[in-house]
């Protein structure tokens, strides 16, 4: 709560992955690290290897994130995301492969071992529990589909070939639904990019069609709506020029209006809404604020999960779509 200079009480190892997974997305485009974010990535690597339990399930090894250093649950996204993070830092770091091999497997294996008979992922692991739940989440399918497409990248194994397939076999069947199409997006990016097909573009403009209807409720709102913005951008990266052009008419529009959410240096005083009218405040800690992006003005915090859906769909936007160097 950056004009308070306070925390929540409401860390979630899923954002703390994400963040992670951002990060890497940088990395992976900043090869000479300009941008200094290798450091940061390799503490955060340490901290989520401190929490990485190792277990074996249906006779299969591997290890994965836990929600906290007391936990027994892991969640599929965590460890997702996490992975992707990785894999992106090595793309930058090619030397550190040795370094992060054993996590690399470790996490690809959980993953794989979370996928059921039908495509979908159990969403959450308890370690040492002989009887899973089967429950899935769609977001963690879609990290998780994303995950073994960029595992695919680094290592082109058979296996997860045929994960990938039946995953996207499975997803691709299931109702419209907003909170897989970000992850989804993205992963057909890459998939895509691997083996092109009708049957992805299709899909990624049918479920945009539907997405961008959508969300036009919800055009005069204020709140911050960069993970759509970033499905958006993943799919016109996929779209030709013909599908994207309204898309991108789109795109431009989400990007210009979260600029606004982005704490400056401009904003260390900000008028903001409260109990009926409106005050000034200043920024408690401006070092800690600034870069960051709010959730909404009548709702002045700054989410980790909002600020890397918002610097992921910049640096789409930037890079895929207008192919400029970050």
């Amino acid at each position: 709560v950056p004009y308070e200079g306070t925390y929540r009480n409401d860390d979630n190892i899923v954002r703390q992955t994400g963040a992670l997974y951002v990060l890497g997305e940088i990395a992976r485009h900043d090869t000479q690290d300009v941008y200094g974010v290798s450091k940061t990535i390799t503490n955060a690597i340490k901290y989520f290897e401190s929490q990485t339990i190792f277990d074996e399930f249906e006779e299969k090894s591997f290890s994965c994130v836990a929600n906290s250093p007391v936990s027994s649950k892991c969640q599929l996204g965590a460890t997702s995301l996490a992975l992707i993070g990785i894999l992106n830092y090595l793309q930058s770091a090619p030397k550190e492969k040795s370094t992060y091999s054993d996590l690399v497997t470790g996490y690809s294996s959980f993953i794989l071992a979370m996928q059921k008979e039908n495509g979908g992922f159990r969403n959450v692991y308890v370690v040492g529990k002989k009887n899973q739940v089967d429950t899935e989440s769609a977001f963690s399918n879609g990290e998780a589909l994303l995950a073994l497409a960029r595992y695919y990248q680094y290592d082109a194994d058979e296996d997860v070939k045929q994960a990938i397939d039946l995953a996207y076999s499975y997803l691709s069947r299931q109702p419209y639904d907003a909170n897989l199409y970000l992850w989804i997006m993205a992963s057909l990016k890459d998939i895509h990019a691997l083996w092109p097909s009708t049957t992805y573009t299709t899909y990624t403009k049918a479920f945009t069609d539907w997405r961008v209807e959508r969300a036009q409720r919800f055009k005069n709102s204020n709140r911050n709506y960069c993970a759509y913005a970033e499905g958006l951008a993943s799919a016109i990266a996929i779209l030709d020029d013909g599908q994207a052009t309204v898309n991108r008419t789109e795109l431009n529009r989400l990007n210009q209006k979260h600029l606004a959410l982005q704490i400056t240096s401009r904003d260390t005083i900000r008028l903001l809404p409260k109990d009926g009218a409106v005050s000034f405040y200043t920024l408690a800690d401006p070092a800690q604020a600034l870069g960051g992006f709010l959730t909404e003005d009548s709702e002045p915090t700054q989410r980790i999960d909002f600020t890397q859906h918002c610097l992921s769909s910049y640096i789409q936007t930037l890079v895929d779509i207008d192919g400029k160097e970050l």
